[in-house]
């Protein structure tokens, strides 16, 4: 028993080594990405009345830039970010510390915007704050009984893409991801 005491150690070391680096190395990329970011754009960022952060990595600038001109924040939140992209691989207590902060903020915006109700709802019912408005990423609703369907036809009339009529049109605008 007593030999085998060294390598548990030693193993138990290894673990609570990686889940100390793991966390530095989450808090310490999204510090520097967020602090590189807001003191590049401080160089160029005028006052103004308003300032729309989107999501937790860009409200925290737009957040401090409010503060610094006495303005109003709008706070764009895509998504239930604490359970989105790498956040969701992060461990309990960083995606617990990331909604205290995601909360933190939306406590403290004038107003707070998501892309549909739902998403709307559950924000409204984690943080305590009302329903933020929800802005649609999306087109108009069809109904199979509406006399026509919805017509988008963007990328052939402004666009001037040649492209023939009728010809569907698939666009995909993002980055493909796990979770």
């Amino acid at each position: 028993e007593m030999r085998k005491l060294p390598v548990y150690l030693g193993v138990r070391t290894w673990r609570v080594a990686f889940y100390i680096v793991s966390h530095l190395s989450y808090w310490l990329g999204m510090a520097v990405q967020v602090l590189t970011w807001t003191v590049k754009a401080g160089r160029h960022v005028p006052a103004a009345d308003v300032y729309h952060g989107h999501d937790l990595t860009g409200v925290g600038p737009a957040w401090w830039f409010a503060r610094r001109h006495r303005a109003r924040l709008v706070y764009d939140s895509h998504e239930l970010y604490p359970e989105s992209g790498r956040a969701a691989l992060a461990p309990r207590f960083t995606r617990r510390v990331l909604t205290a902060v995601d909360r933190w903020f939306m406590h403290r915006a004038d107003a707070v915007l998501t892309v549909n109700r739902s998403i709307a709802a559950e924000m409204a019912r984690r943080y305590r704050i009302e329903p933020p408005v929800a802005v649609m990423n999306c087109p108009e609703r069809w109904r199979p009984d509406d006399p026509e369907p919805p017509t988008f036809d963007h990328f052939r009339e402004t666009a001037r893409l040649p492209i023939a009529p009728g010809t569907p049109i698939i666009i995909y605008q993002g980055g493909f991801r796990p979770h």
